[in-house]
């Protein structure tokens, strides 16, 4: 039986505020508060704000008031079996059929409040509960996205604002939430080429944030400019219908964020939830018969299918792609060399060279390569056509060879009869 060391538990609201990033926060929120309310037998929704159902809400920030009170009531009861709880609560989440990487991921926040009230567990019982969790796998098997899904979905009347966000994710490589966070001033479409500045800190009262802490220079394909430039041109109409709808409804007409619409500075002024359900409504108009995962109801063509269709087209583009895509993509400490380093120019030249590897709707031009090897071919064939022309015109002279001789012979016919008479006497 493990026992917390310290007298005083430290609050459940210090834990959270040791994170910086707003998703960080609600994510520990949940585990630390789905944990209590499985040790203590406690509604896990009572103190959890109410949406305009009446249901609760878990993955907003809630008042931890109450949850400090039940954390110190844990911490302090030296009759807990802190490994057990730990255990059951994880069966219990895999009873509800929870996400692995979410039981995961909810672990990982527990175990790190427990450090952080130094509550030891022995060696035995972080193996027993590492292994409850070790299959920790994607639940939902997404489709590829590739160029010929995307151009049926882009044809298939797809509104402006979601061609835009999609061909910004494919051009980019970036995040769907990293590109929901850009604002108008992030984009450069006179750039050549175009620049996505992705950017961590405060942007207003909101923080912006990449999973790797660090921002980066993006950039944009002509095709995505185009279409870029077009929705510009369209979304202060855009907001002001978004407006009118909210009046009535939302105090102020403020969006999800909080913000008056017209004073939303960002490059999409829409909500995750507005675009996944517009995914959703052109997903099931192109493929009707493309079913949702039975663990978690999420569709199988999925935004972050764009990042991976990003990953596995621009490194086609020749030597350092790999190194270039990564880097683009922000995953600098994944580069094949650990003493390679991408420069910023080299990144831009490389994306610029071979930014068609990217296009959905415009044909693809025929590389170097692939141009070498087309005149290779034709050469093969024209040596071909060659050599069986030659033997055309060998097999013509042979002909009129035989003409000639079968003339010759129909021209002599008497003399031929005559040699064959007189052999016969």
């Amino acid at each position: 039986m493990t026992m917390a060391a310290a007298k005083t538990a430290k609050p459940v609201s210090a834990y959270i505020s040791t994170f910086d990033r707003a998703a960080t926060k609600i994510t520990n929120q949940s585990a630390v508060c789905s944990f209590l309310s499985h040790a203590l037998e406690v509604d896990r929704y009572a103190f959890a704000p109410k949406g305009k159902n009446g249901k609760p809400i878990m993955n907003k920030p809630v008042d931890l008031a109450p949850w400090d009170a039940l954390g110190a009531k844990y911490l302090k009861d030296a009759e807990r079996d802190h490994a057990l709880d730990v255990l059951t609560w994880i069966a219990g989440m895999k009873g509800r059929h929870v996400p692995p990487k979410s039981i995961s991921s909810y672990k990982g926040c527990v175990l790190n409040w427990f450090v952080l009230n130094r509550v030891k567990l022995e060696d035995d019982q972080k193996q027993m509960i590492k292994a409850k969790t070790r299959r920790a796998k994607t639940a939902t098997k997404d489709i590829p996205l590739t160029r010929d899904i995307l151009r049926r979905m882009f044809a298939n009347s797809m509104p402006l604002h979601m061609k835009a966000f999609f061909l910004t994710l494919i051009s980019t490589g970036a995040r769907d939430g990293e590109v929901l966070d850009l604002t108008l001033a992030d984009v450069d479409l006179d750039a050549v080429p175009a620049t996505v500045h992705i950017k961590t800190g405060w942007q207003g009262d909101a923080w912006r944030d990449t999973k790797s802490g660090e921002g980066r220079i993006a950039y944009l394909t002509g095709e995505a400019v185009e279409v870029l430039r077009e929705w510009k041109a369209q979304r202060p109409g855009y907001l002001a219908r978004m407006e009118k709808l909210a009046a009535g409804r939302m105090k102020a007409c403020k969006n999800m964020q909080g913000r008056q619409y017209r004073d939303d500075d960002r490059l999409f002024p829409i909500s995750m939830s507005v675009l996944r359900d517009d995914l959703d409504a052109v997903v099931q108009a192109v493929y009707k018969d493309i079913p949702r995962s039975d663990q978690t109801n999420r569709r199988r063509i999925t935004f972050h299918g764009t990042r991976r269709f990003f990953r596995t087209q621009l490194p086609r583009g020749g030597e350092n792609g790999l190194d270039v895509t990564e880097y683009l993509m922000g995953h600098e400490g994944y580069l094949t060399d650990p003493y390679r380093r991408v420069e910023q120019d080299q990144a831009a030249a490389y994306f610029a060279k071979n930014e068609s590897l990217l296009w959905i709707e415009k044909e693809q031009p025929i590389n170097a390569v692939e141009l070498k090897t087309l005149d290779e071919k034709i050469q093969t064939k024209d040596q071909e056509i060659a050599g069986l022309k030659a033997q055309v015109t060998a097999m013509q002279d042979q002909q009129a060879t035989i003409f000639k001789l079968l003339a010759f012979i129909k021209d002599k016919e008497d003399v031929i009869t005559e040699f064959k008479n007189k052999n016969i006497q």
